[in-house]
C-alpha cells in the first residue's frame, strides 16, 4: 500500500500544494478536535511513523464544528485504472 503514495517533487510522501501529475489523487486527512487532541492525536501518528508533526496543516477553527479546531494532512496517491469517484 505504501507504494501507492508517490513522493513529490521535494522528495517527501506528503504535501501541501496540489498535485503536479493528472494520475495523482489528493488524499485529505482531517483531524478535527480540541487544540490538545489535535496535538495528541498528530504526536500518536507521527509515533507510528504515519506521518511528520510539520505534515500538517496550521490548527484552524472548524467552521462546520462549533468550539473546535481542524488540522488537515494532504497525501498523494497514484490513481489505478477503474478508480471512480463513486462508492
Amino acid at each position: 500500500m505504501a507504494e501507492e503514495f508517490r513522493a513529490d517533487s521535494f522528495g517527501s510522501d506528503s504535501s501541501n500544494s496540489e498535485p503536479s501529475e493528472p494520475e495523482r489523487e489528493a488524499v485529505r486527512i482531517l483531524i478535527i478536535s480540541s487544540n490538545a487532541g489535535i496535538r495528541e492525536t498528530i504526536n500518536t501518528l507521527y509515533q507510528k511513523d504515519f506521518a511528520q508533526v510539520d505534515d500538517w496543516t496550521p490548527v484552524q477553527p472548524a467552521v462546520n464544528y462549533p468550539g473546535e479546531l481542524v488540522t488537515i494532512l494532504v497525501r498523494y496517491r497514484i490513481r489505478q485504472e477503474g478508480d471512480s469517484l463513486q462508492g
